[in-house]
């Protein structure tokens, strides 16, 4: 939450493969655009920043802080 509007989730999908059962989980951040949600609101970070990103590059920040993070959690 940012300004008590939503700027983020967690997306999550239940996958069935050769009698197995699957669960994809993954984060959604509105980077450009705001999804209308009646009753509560949301913002996306262009808006805030007043800057716009290009989804790759977040993408690509987003997994190398993941990964060095991980590195020390298993040091």
């Amino acid at each position: 939450m940012i300004n008590r509007k939503k700027i983020c989730g967690i997306l999550q999908e239940t996958l069935m493969s050769l009698d197995k059962k699957y669960l994809i989980i993954g984060i959604g951040i509105n980077l450009i655009k705001s999804p209308y949600i009646k009753n509560y609101p949301t913002i996306n970070l262009s808006e805030i920043v007043n800057k716009n990103f290009k989804k790759k590059d977040v993408e690509n920040k987003l997994k190398k802080i993941f990964e060095m993070r991980l590195k020390k959690l298993y040091n």
